[in-house]
């Protein structure tokens, strides 16, 4: 991989693990609020709500990872551009073609990932949620 393709790499991922930190925690805390009023008011016991929050993980990473990628491809190119780094790296004759490959191939994995986690575990989170909130609601504590 060369040094260029690199650099790109990694400033998008850490751009990417931090957005899709703010996001992932942005878009569950109403759900973590309606279960924790959950736990106090109809005396729900604590463990049977982490296993309904590990189960919503799946759609709140479905929703959180699209916009990640997106904030983390502009703020990777806006760095580049903000520090006339990507005028430089033109002007020595890379392409952006050639740019924008590493953030092309991080797009296509993380296709992949959402591909596997809207058809395949998503679907069984839902139901497993469902049912642990139904079993939750009609249990006696």
């Amino acid at each position: 991989m060369p040094l260029i393709a690199r650099y790109i790499t990694r400033s998008f991922l850490l751009s990417f693990g931090m957005m899709l930190a703010v996001l992932f925690l942005a878009l569950s805390l109403e759900r973590l609020m309606r279960l924790i009023r959950m736990i106090t008011d109809e005396a729900t016991p604590v463990y049977g709500v982490f296993e309904l929050i590990i189960y919503l993980l799946p759609h709140y990473l479905s929703l959180a990872i699209p916009a990640a990628a997106f904030f983390a491809t502009m703020f990777a190119i806006r760095s580049l551009h903000k520090t006339a780094e990507l005028m430089i790296i033109q002007s020595a004759g890379v392409s952006i073609i050639r740019l924008v490959r590493p953030l092309f191939i991080t797009g296509v994995i993380l296709m992949m990932v959402m591909l596997g986690l809207k058809g395949y575990v998503q679907p069984h989170a839902r139901y497993a949620y469902r049912a642990a909130e139904h079993e939750l609601q009609t249990t006696n504590f």
